[in-house]
């Protein structure tokens, strides 16, 4: 699932760019908003994520890209990411934008 978040980081060698997930892939600034647009693997997506509403997809040429979840889903995430990755409790942040 491609999804919009913010980023974290300076960009430095010592603090690079990043967002706040255990794992994604093909990390995108866009230049308009700030913010990044990344694969974020299944293995990381709670089960029963609900189906995006109207508005919650951005059309861009990568694809449609999630950019919202209701506040349930955003924490059922934050739990599920706190449960697999335990040594990591409070470091992500999948809240979309």
């Amino acid at each position: 699932m491609l999804v919009r978040l913010a980023t974290v980081g300076s960009g430095s060698p010592d603090d690079p760019i990043r967002v706040l997930l255990p794992t994604y892939d093909g990390l995108e600034i866009d230049p308009v908003t700030g913010l990044a647009i990344v694969h974020v693997p299944d293995l990381i997506l709670p089960p029963n994520l609900p189906a995006p509403g109207p508005g919650d997809v951005l059309n861009t040429p990568r694809g449609p890209v999630r950019r919202r979840l209701p506040a349930p889903a955003v924490r059922a995430w934050v739990d599920f990411l706190d449960t697999r990755y335990a040594e990591h409790m409070g470091s992500y942040d999948p809240e979309l934008q």
